[in-house]
């Protein structure tokens, strides 16, 4: 008898053995979309999601450059993004007169700022404010926009008329 319950037990050790050397698991996964988003607001967007944009236009200041307004973006892109814009001097359709600006951008309030002249010889030619090559989770960047006439006697430079320009900001995942 005792020589059968070795046996006995003997068996049951190596048939756990047996179960135990044949392991299974469950793979657990996810899948993060990539994301690449931009608006333009009063105000700046540091951190969480973007909503919409709230400012579409602005009067050229008197003097100086005039209220700020920010390009806000967000993006978790794996090999980065670009963020630049394209502007022209102010024409109008009843002149050839044109007003040149500056535009004034601050890249997360750091800085002082860089400002670029816009004149018919760079008009339309992207300007590149932020470049990342690659993301590490998801990123805010909240970008200042100032904008002013380049000269301080514009009003009496140009003839009398509308002036226009559109300052187009492109938000590119590489």
């Amino acid at each position: 008898m005792k020589k059968f319950a070795g046996i006995v037990m003997a068996l049951l050790v190596v048939g756990s053995l047996a179960f135990a050397l044949n392991p299974e698991s469950v793979e657990i996964s996810t899948t993060i979309a990539q994301t690449a988003k931009m608006t333009i607001n009063e105000a700046a967007v540091t951190d969480g999601d973007l909503t919409s944009s709230d400012y579409t236009e602005q009067t050229l200041a008197d003097s100086g450059y005039g209220t700020e307004f920010f390009v806000n973006t967000r993006s978790n892109t794996v090999n980065g993004f670009t963020l630049s814009y394209t502007m022209s001097p102010l024409s109008s359709t009843t002149t050839t007169n044109k007003i040149p600006v500056t535009v004034k951008t601050l890249v997360d309030g750091a800085g002082t700022g860089t400002e670029t002249p816009i004149t018919s010889a760079n008009a339309g030619i992207a300007q590149t404010v932020l470049s990342k090559s690659s993301s590490s989770g998801m990123e805010n960047h909240s970008i200042g926009v100032f904008v002013e006439a380049t000269s301080s006697t514009w009003k009496t430079d140009v003839a009398a008329g509308s002036y226009t320009a559109n300052l187009t900001f492109t938000f590119t995942a590489n």
